[in-house]
């Protein structure tokens, strides 16, 4: 289940930087969307549609798993997925990717993906001026140099399930540092939601000092004295310590 779930997780990255592409590029990438995000999606949809069951859950379990949450993520989040949609015209994933929706509509039926998503204040936060102005240059830059890559995982050896160190205690709530908008903190959110994790938002510190830790990169977790970055490595935590 670990191995799937971090490989689903992967591939949802692949999707991001796919809409990121669109949503930071310039006025041709964005002309030109039409013509290059559909068959970038197409690639990892038609790869994920191939490893989704007829019926149930990805791992066979009775209840979502990450893998799940990642089809919701791209289904329901603003950015950059839906938000970008509006430089492409008519892309019907819905229709191309059957097995994708059904899955979807199972995971959209589960009592908390329900309540997250209707309690949600950035699963569908489009967060314009906030891409624009904290996120655009950086991330401008990243695709403008062929930085922004999507994670290969021939190169990603699993590490297995993270476990939460002992000197945390049970009531300990996680706190998430990242940008009011879905983005790559949004599978974050809703496995912890799914998974019965208390986690808060906390908006990047105004004095920056989070530029301080790691490489400055978003999203950054704590959970009492254990810190984490990077969104596959928070996901992969909050998957193993979920008590659901």
């Amino acid at each position: 289940q670990v191995a799937v779930d971090n490989m689903f997780a992967a591939y949802c990255e692949d999707l991001r930087v796919a809409g990121y592409k669109v949503a930071f590029g310039d006025a041709d990438a964005k002309a030109g969307a039409k013509d290059t995000l559909p068959p970038a999606w197409d690639k990892i949809l038609s790869a994920l549609e191939q490893m989704v069951p007829q019926g149930g859950f990805i791992n066979g379990l009775n209840f979502p798993t990450t893998a799940d949450m990642v089809l919701v993520n791209f289904a329901e989040a603003a950015g950059p997925f839906q938000d970008v949609l509006k430089f492409v015209g008519a892309y019907n994933w819905q229709d191309k990717y059957p097995k994708i929706k059904a899955n979807v509509d199972r995971s959209l039926a589960v009592a908390e993906v329900q309540t997250y998503i209707r309690s949600s204040g950035t699963l569908k936060n489009t967060g314009a001026k906030i891409y624009a102005d904290v996120l655009g240059r950086e991330l401008g830059h990243a695709v403008s140099f062929g930085c922004l890559r999507a994670r290969s995982l021939q190169y990603e050896p699993s590490t297995g399930p993270a476990r939460a160190p002992s000197s945390i205690g049970q009531g300990e709530v996680i706190q998430l540092v990242y940008f009011p908008i879905a983005g790559r903190g949004e599978l974050c959110r809703l496995l912890a939601a799914v998974g019965g994790v208390s986690l808060e938002d906390q908006a990047p510190p105004e004095d920056g000092s989070h530029k301080k830790k790691f490489t400055g990169s978003l999203p950054q977790m704590k959970h009492g004295d254990f810190e984490l970055t990077q969104s596959g490595a928070i996901e992969s935590y909050i998957a193993a310590i979920a008590p659901k």
